[in-house]
């Protein structure tokens, strides 16, 4: 009898070791997680960045909370990587990470305005194929007044409260000429889209944006600064509303 609980001692101690050198194993090595981030432009493309190669990030070590400080299920988003500084006003800096929507369709009755990615419609092949702007609004070229559509947007509480949070180098009268005027944002938009006045088209219908620029236009004579700048582009080049940002810090 003496020798039975000898051995049920003894496999007992051995049970209880093991199973410490399993746990601290797991605690020791948790299961990483990584996930591809695509490269995408606010601003000027910087030289030191560009590659359209997504970015493999090791989130092991990471935490991604929503607002309320719950957890953000990654998987369930497209992942970004900032390149340059033209959505700073809306707190998105370089080497910023961006979680997007997936399989988001934009339509008419998607909410504006917000952050979007968008498809860059020429991109070099050694260059990242997304930038990212603030749509405002959808509108399809020679039915949308848009010089109106540019007022109205100017008034718009988020717009206006942008313009207090920096200084400015044009007025609204100057922002809008920069992109209604001649040879403006808009003649380059039909320039470069022979089929805009096509009803139907995928050249007709299109997003008006916004993007913090640090020169004003060589057609605007004023003083070099930061300006807010409008432009056009495409309704069927956006990916996706940028759901959250984060600091890879």
């Amino acid at each position: 009898m003496s020798i039975f609980w000898i051995i049920f001692f003894i496999a007992s101690i051995a049970f209880i070791v093991l199973y410490y050198v399993l746990f601290k194993a797991t605690v020791r090595q948790p299961e990483e997680m990584s996930k591809e981030f695509a490269m995408v432009y606010a601003g000027t493309p910087d030289e030191d960045h560009q590659g359209a190669s997504p970015i493999n990030i090791n989130l092991t070590t990471s935490t991604f909370l929503d607002e309320q400080g719950s957890p953000v299920k990654v998987d369930e988003y497209d992942g970004y990587v900032v390149s340059g500084n033209s959505m700073e006003l809306a707190n998105i800096k370089d080497r910023n990470l961006l979680l997007v929507h997936k399989n988001d369709v934009f339509s008419d009755s998607t909410p504006l305005p917000g952050i979007f990615v968008l498809r860059r419609e020429h991109p070099l092949t050694d260059q990242g194929k997304y930038k990212l702007r603030r749509i405002w609004a959808v509108a399809y070229l020679g039915e949308t007044d848009l010089e109106n559509m540019i007022r109205g947007i100017m008034t718009h509480p988020e717009f206006m409260q942008l313009k207090k949070n920096t200084e400015l180098c044009l007025d609204d009268d100057q922002m809008l000429l920069e992109f209604v005027g001649n040879k403006g944002r808009l003649d380059i938009y039909k320039d470069e889209h022979p089929h805009w006045k096509e009803s139907g088209s995928e050249e007709n219908k299109v997003v008006i944006s916004t993007t913090l620029r640090t020169e004003c236009g060589s057609d605007i004579k004023t003083a070099t600064g930061r300006h807010i700048s409008f432009s056009i582009h495409p309704a069927n080049l956006v990916v996706g509303k940028v759901a959250y940002a984060y600091s890879m810090q």
